[in-house]
């Protein structure tokens, strides 16, 4: 967002007001993250100074995470400070969990970019500054990271799919500028009081490791914020490279392990590194990616690989890996226990295009329409149950009826789909499986009026 190495607390304002013309429209809605602390309380300050010369819808939003005795407190300076200047203010409480397993900091960090990701704005604004960005590659390098986690913070990036962006204006400015302009317009703000405790990583570094570099190398923040944007473009050239080995190998959530084979390991293991960040997966470490590509392409041709990561799992079907929510896989007992859902069709008359179920409990939509000479003959009182075991079913008149296991082994279906597909009845007839077929016996014929049915799992 500009040269950054000249400047001071005195020509922050029109440093700040250059970099953001750059980068915001006329009209377009900024929402600043205020915590209460120094950083963001400048922020809003900087912006408070630039919004009619900008033309900009100006908001905050403060994340209360009510993990600290003063959580209150720091509300209300927030909701007051906005009231001062005139800016609206969005209090968003949250419950952060203390035995995730990822500790609390990266908790209360997961549960405040939920919030964000929420937020109806253009810009969602963070002040995190130089500091905070040396500090970051330092604790990704005592974390083993690879070169994108490395690559630190970048001042801008897509949030919520696209609908808006999280812009960080000030990265290259270093905490004393914005400490200098605090003090020099007499800001109030809040101090965590978490902030002094070395147990958290950060904190570490920050009162007892950096003071004794920046004796050494007062420029440190300058150096390892040039070796963070160093990073960030090989992290770049990495995922142009993943994208072209990955050309034509992956359909939406699967992935043919016949590519993986055919890159050597490294680029095999960036390939799945880019694949499953493209799924939004939290990433595995370098340890469990090697395990995860060794069981992908050497155990056993009909073995059910099924590798779970967090809510999410990787199972191999037909020579590719697929991403699976789990959340949206039912146990056997749910299945067994589940009550049949009535599937009323008496309303679709011929010519409807179409006409979509959503079946939440089977994760996924029915789609249904009419046609002439196929499909399932009209008929009251149907109703959609999971597969129980031992069905059987014929939808080819010249043959005899199959198990229901023989038939979907005919099918290119994966296993854990075909365990809550929808059996569709009539009474206690089983009469169409959606992608398999319709009995014999149920089948428009010439001229006949039929319905056609077609299920869409979410995974």
């Amino acid at each position: 967002m500009g040269a950054t190495k000249a400047v001071t607390s005195a020509t922050l304002a029109d440093w700040f007001a250059r970099s953001l013309q750059q980068v915001l429209q006329p009209g377009a809605r900024v929402c600043v993250g205020l915590s209460g602390g120094m950083d963001s309380v400048v922020l809003l300050h900087l912006l408070v100074g630039l919004r009619d010369s900008l033309n900009i819808h100006l908001s905050a939003v403060h994340v209360h995470h009510g993990l600290s005795r003063y959580a209150d407190d720091w509300r209300d300076f927030c909701v007051a400070l906005c009231q001062r200047w005139n800016v609206p203010c969005f209090v968003q409480p949250v419950m952060v969990p203390r035995d995730s397993g990822e500790g609390v900091e990266a908790a209360a960090r997961t549960a405040r970019y939920q919030i964000f990701t929420n937020i109806e704005t253009d810009y969602l604004v963070l002040a995190h500054h130089r500091d905070d960005q040396a500090e970051t590659l330092l604790l990704q390098l005592l974390r083993g990271a690879g070169v994108k986690g490395l690559a630190g913070m970048p001042v801008l990036r897509s949030l919520a799919a696209g609908r808006s962006f999280l812009l960080r204006p000030l990265l290259d400015v270093e905490r004393a500028v914005l400490l200098a302009w605090a003090t020099e317009h007499r800001l109030q703000w809040v101090e965590d009081d978490s902030n002094t405790d070395v147990h958290y990583a950060r904190n570490f570094l920050r009162h007892r490791i950096l003071p004794l570099i920046a004796e050494h190398d007062p420029a440190w923040r300058t150096t390892l914020a040039r070796s963070a944007r160093h990073l960030a473009d090989a992290a770049i050239l990495l995922d142009e490279l993943a994208a072209q080995d990955g050309k034509g190998a992956w359909q939406e959530n699967r992935l043919q392990c016949e590519r993986l084979a055919e890159l050597s390991p490294a680029r095999a293991r960036n390939l799945l590194r880019y694949f499953l960040a493209q799924q939004q997966l939290t990433m595995p470490s370098e340890a469990q990616l090697a395990q995860i590509v060794q069981q992908l392409l050497q155990a056993r041709r009909d073995a059910m690989v099924n590798i779970r990561l967090g809510k999410t799992s990787l199972r191999r079907f037909a020579g590719q890996v697929w991403v699976v929510d789990e959340a949206t896989m039912l146990d056997e007992s749910a299945r067994k226990n589940s009550v049949p859902v009535s599937l009323c069709l008496d309303g679709i008359r011929s010519g409807t295009q179409e006409i979509v179920f959503s079946l939440p409990l089977l994760s996924g939509t029915l789609h249904v329409r009419t046609a002439t000479g196929k499909g399932l003959l009209p008929a009251q009182n149907l109703t959609i149950r999971f597969r129980h075991g031992g069905e059987r079913f014929r939808p080819d008149c010249h043959r005899p009826q199959r198990t229901l296991k023989y038939l979907w082994q005919t099918t290119a279906l994966p296993p854990w789909q075909r365990e809550q597909w929808p059996l569709v009845y009539c009474g206690e007839a089983l009469v169409c499986i959606p992608g398999v077929g319709v009995a014999c016996g149920w089948q428009a014929q010439d001229g006949e009026s039929g319905w056609l049915l077609e299920w869409l799992p979410a995974c």
